[in-house]
This record gives structure tokens, C-alpha cells and sequence, in this order.
């Protein structure tokens, strides 16, 4: 009997699918569990979760963009110089650590054209949320006899200190994934101690377990620090010899038990015992034709905290989602009468219990037209948040959603959202036949809100505000905004979020098509307008010319009118990509104030674009820490090597620079003296990164009393910022 590996399991699907005209031709079996390599949860204004949903709403509304500024590279506050690889995640103090892995390589002659990078050594560095070094993990790559090279390495973005052993350092762990001769994939997770044991100048693991990490819960307390891991592996049963396609063999079941026997387990650890074994708290197996949803992009496990308690939530169908077929060369179709199991677990003495089993019925969608699946899943709408936890019943409700796949549409599906009582009975409808989704910010006192993008009969986009828990639609805008009655509506993309406004709350969108003021300068519009659809206003922002594609980041913090300046202006950040004459293009990273009366033409607080030195404008993100916030830029250039700069929040006013920290030394005639700031026969003035004025005085100002943090402090028509310890 011949044991099928996932690597050769997915490449022999690759040429057994159905090729009918209005067959399903994705792939359910198609799965790649590196893929699923717990990533963590960082902030990435122009790569996460929610540009995701505005590249989908936006490639289905077909979004079309219409963009010479002083090559000026300000100076960053902090710097992070170039790796191979860098990253941030959540620290164990709550606030934002940063990380940096160099790889070195040998490399094996395979042709005159290549030669194939085999990694020999790998180091990561660990900065915490002020740029101070935690420490270093630097060890080699110890390949088996038949394993060949390194496929991907990871730095996983937790950082623990009693979960592998009992010492008080801090412990990561890297994941590699590695190939072998026989053309499948290994995966390894090495944890280490940071200023642990050491040999010949490399670390040595404390413990390596051959499974990748797919999911780590922080249920830690300010007393206590408690996590959760969840490893996986391929879990694969004994495929039979006679495995082969039998076309003129109904009864013979070998094609159909190789597709079938694919599976993956899971297993959920708490921390080591006194004996240095991690307590397996719970396991399980799952194959792959019974995963949720669409098999390959919706969450299958989750872990979550409710009143400070672990919960860990996984599903499946009842059975494999596609009817047994027999022959590559069959139709596969959706079975019926399925089910979604979906179960959660807690933690009950040594072990997981289940807390509550939750069965949905699966049907297909005969509502709209060319439905030919209809997949099932908890998880998609918000993730861990599609679990309703109701103390008073003692049970949860939970948020399901179903994609409907029609035929000849591979890009996108139609999907509804629902609540279902713990008992599987339909509670509510929270929409149906949505072509996309984007979330809304929560709002303290408001239900957490989704956008849903429907047409109507005419071909219009619509958007459809919705509170998520009672299933209202709050507003139904259409995209065509008439703002008068002696003007052209004005299109609003999908690129839309909600702020606070009083006891309620407005919106702010991206117009779809930029103007061009007299100058040939590009303007991106942004609108403003009520919870009622009534139109409050426009801000302009000039971008310089030669603009063929913008993006503005609107998402609630950014729209802080204090985030960027501390005056009462509206500030925007915009990703730009401008192109020239000679068909040069330059992607940019502009933050731009909106026209206003004291600047008419607009205003420019800070440009980034790449450079030869740093390379191309890569990752942006902000951290809006409250002692510290700051905004990181990423920089990839042409060997692959990225570098971080940051800048601390808010930007100052005055110019397209930054000004570093003052320590003690003239600057501007503001001078720094023990714990107090002073420039005599001015006013001094110091605000905090809400833009709230905290400390004033003439000739002199004391910093006593302000807690740790950045401030900005101007005198003298200057701004300098300080830092506070």
C-alpha cells in the first residue's frame, strides 16, 4: 500500500478535474496547509483584510483611476535597516514589536541559467515597541538525508515565556518549510529561547515539532500569561492500489477513495508541564473534501476569549460537500441534503469540552439564476467575531455565510448572511445576495455595521448600510450621488468607512474620478455624508500631476482630523502611482491636506516615493498606539531586501521633513533643560498626539506631569518633537 503525500496528492488533481461547461472546475481538494501558517494580526492600511474587500468590490464595480512634486525623501524618526525579511506583530506588553530575518545561502548549480538558493543559516532580530533590541535567534538549517532546501521560512509572531519551558525568557518559534527529493514538502516549528543556550555561536532549540502552527490564542491576564497553540499536520489515510479512474467500473471506488483520503489533524496544546511536555489539550481529523465553505479560502478553526475564557470553534460538513464521482473525466456536483457541523469547545479541567454542537443545513441557492454550489461557512463575514455570545441564554448565536458559485463566474460569488440559534434554526437574515462586502469601523454606542454592494435594476451599484446584529439597513445609497439637483451625480467608489459624529456618526468616501485644477494638478475628492444619505461636503486634495491611479487610505482612525497635523484640518493619506513622459512611473506615498482657507492650493505634509538606495515603496502601516503612535513604511528593492522607516504621529507642520528628537541642544532657539523646554520672549506650546494641547506658558514650559509619550512642541513659528521617558 503506497502512502499518497499532499504534494503528490495536488499535483495528480491538477490534471483529474472536470472540464464540463457548467461544471464546478474549482478545485475543493486543492489545499496548501503552509498557507494557513498562523500570520497574526498586524495593521496594513494598504494590504489586509479590509483592502481585500475594497480590491474585490472594486474589480466588480471596475474601478478606473485618472497622476511633478520635488523629489523630497524626508528624514524617518526611526530607522530599520535592510533584511531579507521584516515584519510586526502584536508584543507580549499589548503595543507593537517588530522583527528582521537575514537568510544566507549556498547555492546548487542546476543549469547554465540557474542556480537553485539552498539556505544554510537564518537570524532574527527582535526590536519592541520603542526600537530597543529584546534580542537575537541565529541557528542553521539541519537538513535530513532526502531533504533538498528550504521552500519558505517564517518568523511566527508571538512571543511567550512559559510555554515551552519554565525559565523567564522569551521563546519564538520559526517555521520552515522544507522540500525533499521526493518532490513533497516538510514542515517544522523551532522554538527557541532568546539569550538561551548556545552552540558554536547558534542557538539550540528548545523543542522542534514537525507541524505548522496554524493558530495561537493570547488569553493572558495582567497576572497570568496563558496561550493557546494550535499545530497542524497532513493527516493522510491509506490509499488503495487500485486508486485508478475505472470508467467502466461504477462499483469500483479507488478513484473516489483517493480523493477522500486527504485529510489534516489538528491539535490544540497548552503550556509544558514540569516534565517539559506540552499537554495536548485536544485533537481531531478532518478531510479535506469535508472543509467548510469553499475548501480553500474560509476559516475552518478559530480560537476566541468571551468573560476571559478560552472558546475554540471548528467546522465541517456532515459529509464530503461534492457527490462521490469515479473518472476524471465526470461533472462533480454539490451534494444534498449536507449539513454544517459547527462545534465549539472550552477549556474543562485538563482537556477541551464540547460546549456546544450547532448543525445548519446546506442547500442550494434557487433564489438567483446559474447557482451550481452553494458553500457554507462560519468565519467569513468577521471571523471570530461571527460568534454571538449570549450570557443570559448561556449559549452562542452564530453569523453563517453562504457563497453561491454560478456558472462562467470565476471571479466572484453571490453571497448572503445570516444568524442561526445554537440549535441550527434560522434566527435571522442579515442580507441576502450581497456581490460584496466592507466592513465598517465599530463605533462605541452603535452596532458594528457592513457595507453590502448590490445593483439594481438599471445596472446602478448600491450600497447598503447594515447593522450586522439586528439585520436593519440603515441606508441604501446608491453610488451616484446626487449632491444637487443642478449637477451631475458624482460616482463614490466601494472605498467608504464611518466615523463618530456627536451621538452618531458620518461617512466619508473616495470619489471615483479625480478633476485637474487650472494648474493641470490632479484633485482626489473625497465626499461626507450623513447616516441618511445627506450630503455634508467635499474635500479636495491636490495630489501634483501626472496621478493615473490613486488610492486614499479611508479608514476611521486615519480620518482623525489630529492623526497627521495638530490643527482642525482634514488630512488624507493617499497612495499615488504617477507616470511621465518617458513612460516612467513612480509609486508614492502622500500626506496631503485638504484646500482650505489658510491653504488654498492645499498642502503637503509629507512625501515618500522609493529611491535606488532603499529600493521600491513597499508595506505601509500604522500603529496607533496611544503612548506612541507612529506610521511604518516598508522599502523592497531589487535583490528582495526590505527596510522599515517610521515616523512618529503627528507629522510636523512645517515642512516635508521630520525633525528628530530634541535632546538638550539649540534648535530653532527652543532648548530642552532638564524637565522643562525653553526659549525666552516666546510663547510655548505642547500637544499630544491627539493634537490636544497638554502644556503652555511663556519663556518657559515644565514637562512634569506628562506621561511617558511623543509630543510636539512650537514656539516661534517652529515645531520640534520631543519625547518624553
Amino acid at each position: 500500500m503506497t502512502r499518497f503525500t499532499k504534494t503528490a496528492f495536488v499535483a495528480a488533481l491538477a490534471s483529474f478535474m472536470p472540464l464540463a461547461g457548467n461544471a464546478l472546475t474549482v478545485n475543493p481538494h486543492s489545499f496548501d496547509l503552509s498557507a494557513y501558517r498562523y500570520k497574526g494580526s498586524v495593521s496594513t492600511p494598504f494590504s489586509g483584510v479590509r483592502s481585500s474587500q475594497l480590491e474585490r468590490a472594486e474589480r466588480i464595480m471596475t474601478r478606473v483611476g485618472d497622476v511633478e512634486k520635488e523629489e523630497t525623501q524626508p528624514t524617518p524618526d526611526m530607522m530599520i535597516p535592510k533584511s531579507n525579511t521584516n515584519g510586526n506583530f502584536d508584543g507580549p506588553d499589548g503595543k507593537l514589536w517588530y522583527y528582521t530575518g537575514n537568510y544566507v545561502y549556498d547555492y546548487k548549480y542546476v543549469s547554465e541559467h540557474y542556480s537553485q538558493p539552498i539556505m544554510k543559516e537564518f537570524e532574527y532580530t527582535i526590536y519592541d515597541s520603542g526600537m530597543n533590541l529584546v534580542g537575537t535567534v541565529k541557528d542553521s538549517v539541519r537538513y535530513k538525508e532526502d531533504e533538498t532546501a528550504v521552500a519558505a521560512a517564517d518568523f511566527l509572531p508571538v512571543l511567550t515565556r512559559n510555554f515551552f519551558n519554565s525559565d523567564d525568557k522569551y521563546e519564538v518559534i520559526v517555521g520552515l518549510t522544507v522540500n525533499t527529493e521526493a518532490h513533497i514538502n516538510r514542515d517544522y516549528s523551532i522554538v527557541y529561547s532568546i539569550g538561551g543556550e548556545k552552540k558554536d555561536g547558534l542557538d539550540v532549540p528548545v523543542m522542534n515539532v514537525n507541524m505548522i502552527v496554524g493558530d495561537v490564542l493570547n488569553a493572558s491576564t495582567p497576572d497570568k500569561e496563558e496561550y493557546y497553540i494550535t499545530f497542524m499536520l497532513d493527516d493522510n489515510e491509506e490509499v488503495p492500489d487500485d486508486w485508478e479512474p475505472a470508467p467502466d467500473d461504477p462499483d469500483k471506488l479507488g478513484y473516489w477513495k483517493m480523493l477522500t483520503s486527504y485529510g489534516m489533524r489538528l491539535e490544540v496544546y497548552g503550556k509544558a508541564d514540569a516534565s517539559g511536555n506540552l499537554r495536548k489539550l485536544w485533537e481531531s481529523r478532518c478531510r479535506l473534501c469535508d472543509l467548510p465553505g469553499d475548501q480553500q479560502n474560509t476559516p475552518f478553526f478559530m480560537s476566541l476569549t468571551h468573560n476571559g475564557k478560552p472558546y475554540f470553534v471548528s467546522s465541517r460538513y456532515k459529509d464530503s460537500f461534492f457527490n462521490p464521482y469515479y473518472n476524471f473525466t465526470e461533472d462533480s456536483s454539490m451534494r444534498e441534503n449536507n449539513e454544517l457541523i459547527v462545534d465549539i469547545f472550552t477549556l474543562e479541567g485538563d482537556a477541551l469540552g464540547l460546549f456546544q454542537r450547532t448543525v445548519i443545513p446546506t442547500a442550494l441557492d434557487t433564489e438567483i439564476d446559474r447557482v451550481i454550489a452553494t458553500y457554507t461557512s462560519v468565519g467569513t463575514l468577521r471571523y471570530r467575531e461571527d460568534i454571538l455570545f449570549d450570557d443570559n441564554a448561556g449559549k452562542a448565536d452564530i453569523i453563517v455565510t453562504t457563497q453561491n458559485y454560478q456558472a462562467g463566474n470565476d471571479e466572484a460569488s453571490i453571497n448572503s448572511y445570516a444568524i442561526y440559534g445554537p440549535d441550527g434554526a434560522l434566527k435571522s437574515n442579515i442580507f441576502k445576495h450581497a456581490q460584496s462586502h466592507i466592513s465598517m469601523s465599530d463605533l462605541p454606542g452603535h452596532e458594528p455595521q457592513e457595507m453590502f454592494v448590490t445593483t439594481n435594476m438599471v445596472g446602478d451599484y448600491i450600497f447598503n448600510f447594515v447593522d450586522i446584529l439586528s439585520g436593519k439597513t440603515v441606508l441604501e445609497q446608491n453610488y451616484r450621488f446626487e449632491i444637487d439637483p443642478y449637477s451631475d451625480p458624482e460616482r463614490v467608489t466601494s472605498n467608504i468607512d464611518r466615523v463618530a459624529s456627536g451621538d452618531s456618526y458620518i461617512y466619508a468616501g473616495e470619489l471615483r474620478t479625480p478633476t485637474q485644477d487650472e494648474d493641470g494638478n490632479d484633485i482626489l475628492r473625497v465626499i461626507w455624508f450623513d447616516k441618511n444619505g445627506g450630503f455634508i461636503r467635499t474635500d479636495d486634495v491636490n495630489m501634483g500631476k501626472h496621478v493615473f491611479y490613486a488610492q486614499c487610505y479611508i479608514e476611521n482612525a486615519a480620518l482623525n482630523p489630529h492623526l497627521f497635523a495638530t490643527d482642525d484640518y482634514q488630512e488624507y493619506m493617499i497612495l499615488v502611482k504617477r507616470g511621465y513622459e518617458n513612460d516612467v512611473k513612480k509609486e508614492e506615498l502622500v500626506i496631503g491636506q485638504a484646500i482650505n482657507p489658510e491653504y488654498p492650493e492645499g498642502r503637503q505634509l509629507l512625501l515618500l516615493m522609493g529611491n535606488e538606495e532603499k529600493g521600491a515603496l513597499g508595506n505601509i502601516s500604522l500603529y496607533l498606539d496611544s503612548d506612541n503612535p507612529m506610521m511604518l513604511v516598508g522599502y523592497v528593492d531589487s535583490k528582495g531586501e526590505v527596510s522599515m522607516d517610521f515616523y512618529c504621529l503627528p507629522l510636523l507642520e512645517n515642512s516635508n521633513s521630520s525633525v528628530g528628537t530634541l535632546t538638550g541642544t539649540d534648535d530653532g532657539g527652543l532648548v530642552y533643560e532638564g524637565d522643562a523646554l525653553i526659549l525666552p520672549g516666546h510663547e510655548i506650546k505642547v500637544f499630544g498626539t491627539n493634537g490636544a494641547l497638554v502644556a503652555s506658558g511663556k519663556d518657559r514650559v515644565s514637562l512634569n506631569g506628562l506621561t511617558p509619550g511623543i509630543y510636539v512642541a512650537l514656539a516661534n513659528g517652529k515645531g520640534v518633537r520631543i519625547v518624553v521617558k
